[in-house]
């Protein structure tokens, strides 16, 4: 019998962190293989970048290190991936084989959310890596053991605080990457031009705002854009993503309501009731659309830091929150509370928000303006997560 430790990620790039912790994971269980599981389709994230590249640089990581073998089930097909599924498939292929999931200790809160999670905490043991700036939830991983008998190994030897995004940003910076992934990565990655700043994009994207704002709108727009590429890349968020979001969230600014409404009609695009309520926010959610008719944005994350940016939302990603910040505090702004706001920008993601959020609906009530019912639902839910 083998005893196999499957790794899963996009690995977009693999990284030096990646590949301590599996040597440490494969060293100290006494394991046979490390299982590399790139994913293609991401349940969570709605991702459907083309990833041949990313496998790639994960042949030449198994050419140079015998301990891996790669699993490309995950990157076939059009239809999302379930880790449940997969570990399934695995099992019933290789019955004699003892597989351990290994998961980082960012994903232990989401665990509940994974698909037929009941059943896939049955079927395998998971080992935890602890990663920096996200303690291990024991109380999270002892209730998952009381409801559904599940195995939790933990492995503390790696402190390594090293990302795929931080690579990216630091490449889009122009910046050094050496050190943070072996040398072949990085030979591939300068050879193939990957995560350079898109400049022809951008330069376009301003040429063709410009046309459509007012001349205050559009410098609002560029200054949310830098803001969002300073608060992405001190907490380490996809910068070419946060530029993006930056500069084309309030492209559908420059429109009335009625044309808001009557473009969302023409696109069946269903506009919540909330938004007929409070018509200063409509441009938000018009915008994710404007900016797939108008800029060709596919990306999801993109999309819904665009149309987040004015109301926020329970569900709120790291770019959903930059941009909502960056629209807040970006150097025009003078409203009260707006320096304060920015001091904690520079420590605190989620604390500079829900202080932003508390300014913005604290005007609301003082001036008897309306308020959007998502906006009040994210405060609640900042607040209780404090």
């Amino acid at each position: 019998m083998k005893q196999i430790g499957i790794l899963g990620g996009s690995f977009n790039p693999i990284h030096q962190g990646h590949l301590i912790v599996a040597q440490g994971i494969f060293d100290e269980f006494h394991l046979d293989k490390i299982l590399l599981l790139p994913n293609k389709y991401n349940p969570f994230k709605s991702s459907n970048e083309d990833n041949h590249q990313c496998i790639e640089m994960l042949n030449l990581i198994k050419e140079n290190n015998s301990i891996f073998d790669i699993d490309l089930r995950e990157t076939i097909g059009n239809e999302k991936n379930y880790t449940y599924n997969t570990i399934k498939s695995l099992i019933s292929e290789n019955p004699d084989n003892k597989y351990y999931f290994i998961i980082g200790s960012d994903i232990i809160e989401k665990l509940k959310n994974w698909y037929k999670i009941d059943q896939l905490l049955q079927m395998i043991p998971f080992i935890v890596v602890e990663r920096p700036g996200y303690p291990i939830s024991f109380e999270i991983l002892n209730d998952l053991k009381r409801k559904y008998n599940a195995n939790f190994l933990i492995y503390n030897g790696s402190n390594v605080d090293i990302s795929s995004t931080t690579i990216r940003n630091k490449r889009f910076l122009n910046k050094s990457i050496k050190y943070l992934t072996p040398d072949e990565i990085i030979n591939f990655i300068e050879d193939n031009n990957l995560y350079l700043k898109k400049e022809d994009q951008i330069k376009q994207f301003k040429k063709q705002l410009k046309k459509e704002l007012k001349p205050k709108r559009f410098e609002h727009s560029i200054n949310v854009m830098n803001t969002a590429v300073e608060l992405a890349e001190r907490f380490d968020i996809d910068i070419q993503k946060a530029e993006i979001a930056g500069l084309l969230h309030d492209c559908a600014k420059s429109l009335s309501f009625e044309e808001m409404v009557q473009l969302a009609d023409k696109y069946n695009f269903k506009i919540p009731s909330e938004f007929y309520e409070n018509p200063s926010t409509l441009h938000a959610i018009i915008g994710q659309l404007l900016a797939q008719l108008n800029y060709g944005i596919k990306d999801p994350e993109i999309l819904s830091s665009i149309a987040k940016h004015t109301t926020g939302d329970v569900q709120m990603s790291k770019l959903d929150k930059i941009i909502f910040l960056a629209d807040y505090i970006e150097p025009l702004r003078s409203q009260p509370g707006v320096e304060e706001v920015r001091e904690l920008a520079k420590q605190d993601l989620n604390k500079a928000v829900f202080k932003a959020m508390d300014n913005n609906l604290n005007y609301l009530r003082k001036n008897n303006y309306p308020i959007n019912k998502t906006t009040e639902k994210a405060w609640k839910f900042l607040k209780d997560n404090e």
